[in-house]
């Protein structure tokens, strides 16, 4: 259930959108997925193609339009090419860690 606290949260600022409450750490202070992602802290945004990879991760505030023109690649790549899409360097595999991910910590005012 919802801390009292975020739910006035979202409420005040008006957020619609899903909002997720990360699970405890077994040790440390980060909670499991900010780890599990390499999360530096909130927001984040993630972007997981349709074959599970995660392909984007963000830092900080980015535009609507930014996010809009990375999933539509994204949905553009799987209509084109399902069955070849090349995972290199700058494209993390499902399940590795977050080194290997393309990363931009863009903060956008």
């Amino acid at each position: 259930q919802m801390p009292v606290s975020l739910v006035a949260f979202l409420h005040e600022y008006r957020i619609g959108f899903p909002v997720a409450i990360d699970a405890a750490a077994d040790t440390g202070d980060m909670p499991k997925t900010m780890t599990a992602y390499g999360m530096q802290g909130t927001p984040t945004l993630v972007l997981i193609d349709s074959k599970g990879y995660l392909r984007a991760h963000h830092f900080g505030h980015v535009s609507d339009l930014k996010v809009g023109a990375e999933i539509m690649a994204l949905m553009l790549e799987a209509k084109t090419e399902p069955n070849s899409v090349d995972y290199g360097k700058d494209q993390a595999e499902p399940g590795s860690n977050h080194e290997r991910c393309f990363a931009s910590n863009d903060q956008q005012d």
